[in-house]
């Protein structure tokens, strides 16, 4: 047999038409071994790129796939409504800043101004 010539960009495009999931970012390989898609040339495409390439493979069952598809999911539902709820606290909050500086003080009419030191003086003299 003649050995064959790979071409890296050429062997990821042939695995992905095939179904193998491939993550650019961690270089990582991932083959559905409950499928029978990945053949004898497709598994040598695969030690091509594990061998010379600086790939990482990992064979996992259909089941072990869906299951951390759901993890996956349930983390990110989670991230989102923790987000969310977050966005909501802040918007409280800053809602409530600005209600305090317009509404006037407990036991007194004050509001922030030019005024201030007078309605003080007025309210000492009415309580006494």
């Amino acid at each position: 047999m003649a050995k064959k010539h790979y071409d890296e960009k050429r062997v990821l495009n042939e695995l992905t038409r095939k179904g193998v999931d491939l993550s650019f970012s961690t270089r990582l390989i991932t083959v559905n071994t409950s499928n029978g898609n990945v053949g004898i040339h497709s598994w040598g495409k695969i030690d091509f790129l594990v061998k010379h390439c600086d790939w990482h493979c990992i064979c996992k069952s259909s089941e072990e796939l869906k299951q951390e598809k759901v993890d996956a999911q349930k983390e990110y539902n989670a991230n989102k409504k923790a987000a969310k709820l977050k966005a909501k606290e802040e918007k409280l909050k800053d809602a409530a800043k600005k209600e305090n500086v317009n509404s006037p003080i407990k036991k007194g009419v004050i509001k922030a101004g030019k005024n201030m030191f007078k309605t003080l003086k007025s309210i000492k003299t009415v309580k006494k």
